[in-house]
């Protein structure tokens, strides 16, 4: 895909490299991470991530036959903030190729 990942292990590597009693890797882990600013807008890191996506629709097709794969965003909403919109046509882009969008809201308890 050309495309140099932010991170990657392989399938058996060792979750804590510095403990080699660690558990290893059930699985290999590709990850690409927004250059958006963190306190830019939750859609605009998605939006990011749909345009990586819809560029290599066809190659993330051809190996959703040998592999799983999501994407995933962290959001830690500001102080008040506790609600997201996600336009339906930001949406709709998400049917390009068979992905699942992991949303994980970080909410500091005061």
């Amino acid at each position: 895909m050309n495309t140099q990942p932010s991170k990657c292990f392989e399938k058996g590597t060792l979750l804590s490299p510095r403990n080699p009693n660690s558990q290893r890797r059930e699985s290999a882990l590709w990850i690409l991470e927004s250059k958006s600013l963190e306190t830019d807008r939750l859609e605009k890191h998605i939006t990011e991530l749909l345009e990586f996506v819809e560029s290599k629709a066809s190659e993330l097709t051809a190996l959703s036959s040998q592999c799983l794969y999501d994407v995933f965003c962290g959001f830690s909403p500001e102080e008040g903030q506790h609600s997201v919109i996600l336009k339906a046509d930001l949406l709709r882009r998400l049917e390009v190729v068979p992905v699942d969008l992991v949303i994980d809201i970080l909410v500091d308890n005061l």
